[in-house]
Protein backbone atom coordinates (compact mmCIF):
# COMPACT_ATOMS: atom_id res chain seq x y z
CA UNK A 1 0.00 0.00 0.00
CA UNK A 2 1.32 3.42 -0.97
CA UNK A 3 1.89 5.75 2.00
CA UNK A 4 2.84 9.37 1.38
CA UNK A 5 2.91 10.50 5.00
CA UNK A 6 5.62 13.04 5.72
CA UNK A 7 6.10 11.90 9.33
CA UNK A 8 9.64 12.58 10.46
CA UNK A 9 10.44 15.12 7.75
CA UNK A 10 12.19 18.24 9.01
CA UNK A 11 9.76 21.17 9.27
CA UNK A 12 12.24 23.46 7.52
CA UNK A 13 12.18 21.35 4.37
CA UNK A 14 8.44 21.91 4.00
CA UNK A 15 7.74 24.93 1.83
CA UNK A 16 4.75 26.67 0.35
CA UNK A 17 4.44 26.29 -3.40
CA UNK A 18 2.10 28.84 -4.89
CA UNK A 19 0.12 27.49 -7.83
CA UNK A 20 -0.81 30.95 -9.07
CA UNK A 21 1.72 33.55 -7.97
CA UNK A 22 -0.34 36.40 -9.40
CA UNK A 23 -3.16 35.74 -6.91
CA UNK A 24 -1.70 34.36 -3.69
CA UNK A 25 -4.47 33.07 -1.47
CA UNK A 26 -5.01 30.13 0.83
CA UNK A 27 -7.21 28.46 -1.78
CA UNK A 28 -4.39 28.54 -4.30
CA UNK A 29 -1.49 27.13 -2.34
CA UNK A 30 -0.26 23.69 -1.52
CA UNK A 31 2.41 22.23 0.73
CA UNK A 32 5.54 21.13 -1.02
CA UNK A 33 8.48 19.29 0.50
CA UNK A 34 12.04 19.51 -0.82
CA UNK A 35 13.84 16.25 -1.33
CA UNK A 36 16.69 14.63 -3.20
CA UNK A 37 16.13 11.62 -5.45
CA UNK A 38 17.91 8.50 -4.19
CA UNK A 39 16.60 5.84 -6.57
CA UNK A 40 14.29 5.64 -9.59
CA UNK A 41 12.35 2.47 -10.46
CA UNK A 42 9.45 1.67 -12.77
CA UNK A 43 6.86 2.16 -10.02
CA UNK A 44 8.27 4.55 -7.43
CA UNK A 45 10.95 7.13 -6.84
CA UNK A 46 12.79 6.99 -3.52
CA UNK A 47 13.37 10.49 -2.18
CA UNK A 48 15.51 11.57 0.78
CA UNK A 49 13.71 14.18 2.90
CA UNK A 50 16.55 15.07 5.23
CA UNK A 51 17.28 11.54 6.39
CA UNK A 52 13.76 10.17 5.98
CA UNK A 53 13.52 8.22 2.73
CA UNK A 54 10.04 7.80 1.24
CA UNK A 55 8.70 6.22 -1.93
CA UNK A 56 6.73 8.71 -4.03
CA UNK A 57 5.17 8.80 -7.47
CA UNK A 58 6.18 10.97 -10.41
CA UNK A 59 4.93 11.99 -13.80
CA UNK A 60 8.31 13.55 -14.57
CA UNK A 61 10.18 11.21 -16.93
CA UNK A 62 13.77 12.38 -16.73
CA UNK A 63 14.57 11.85 -13.05
CA UNK A 64 17.92 10.55 -11.86
CA UNK A 65 19.51 9.96 -8.47
CA UNK A 66 20.82 13.27 -7.19
CA UNK A 67 18.00 15.39 -8.64
CA UNK A 68 16.33 17.91 -6.35
CA UNK A 69 12.54 17.73 -6.33
CA UNK A 70 9.46 19.16 -4.65
CA UNK A 71 6.88 16.60 -3.53
CA UNK A 72 3.20 17.27 -2.81
CA UNK A 73 0.72 14.62 -1.63
CA UNK A 74 3.07 11.80 -2.56
CA UNK A 75 3.78 13.07 -6.09
CA UNK A 76 6.85 14.82 -7.45
CA UNK A 77 5.48 18.10 -8.78
CA UNK A 78 8.72 19.80 -9.74
CA UNK A 79 12.35 19.06 -10.53
CA UNK A 80 14.94 21.70 -9.62
CA UNK A 81 18.46 22.31 -10.82
CA UNK A 82 20.96 22.55 -7.97
CA UNK A 83 21.22 26.31 -8.49
CA UNK A 84 17.41 26.69 -8.25
CA UNK A 85 17.36 24.57 -5.10
CA UNK A 86 20.07 26.69 -3.48
CA UNK A 87 18.29 29.94 -4.42
CA UNK A 88 15.05 28.61 -2.95
CA UNK A 89 16.76 27.36 0.18
CA UNK A 90 18.35 30.79 0.73
CA UNK A 91 14.87 32.34 0.99
CA UNK A 92 13.55 29.51 3.14
CA UNK A 93 16.47 29.96 5.52
CA UNK A 94 15.82 33.71 5.75
CA UNK A 95 12.17 33.01 6.59
CA UNK A 96 13.24 30.40 9.16
CA UNK A 97 15.55 32.95 10.82
CA UNK A 98 12.55 35.29 11.19
CA UNK A 99 10.60 32.44 12.80
CA UNK A 100 13.46 31.94 15.27
CA UNK A 101 13.27 35.65 16.15
CA UNK A 102 9.52 35.24 16.75
CA UNK A 103 10.02 32.10 18.84
CA UNK A 104 8.23 29.83 16.36
CA UNK A 105 11.30 27.80 15.36
CA UNK A 106 14.45 26.84 17.23
CA UNK A 107 17.99 27.58 16.14
CA UNK A 108 18.62 23.81 16.38
CA UNK A 109 16.03 23.23 13.63
CA UNK A 110 17.83 25.70 11.35
CA UNK A 111 21.15 24.05 12.13
CA UNK A 112 19.64 20.67 11.22
CA UNK A 113 18.34 22.11 7.92
CA UNK A 114 21.85 23.37 7.18
CA UNK A 115 23.33 19.91 7.92
CA UNK A 116 20.82 18.24 5.59
CA UNK A 117 21.54 20.65 2.74
CA UNK A 118 25.29 20.29 3.24
CA UNK A 119 24.94 16.47 3.19
CA UNK A 120 22.84 16.65 0.00
CA UNK A 121 25.40 18.89 -1.69
CA UNK A 122 28.35 16.67 -0.82
CA UNK A 123 26.64 13.47 -2.06
CA UNK A 124 26.37 13.18 -5.79
CA UNK A 125 23.45 10.91 -6.63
Amino acid sequence: MFNYSMDGVLPGLIVLCFLDSSRISYRRMCWGVYGKVVEVSNEFVKVDFGGVVKEVLSVIDDLSPGDYVIVHAGFIISKLKEEEFLDSFKYIREAAEKLVEEGELSIEEIEEMDRVVKRWLTRKG
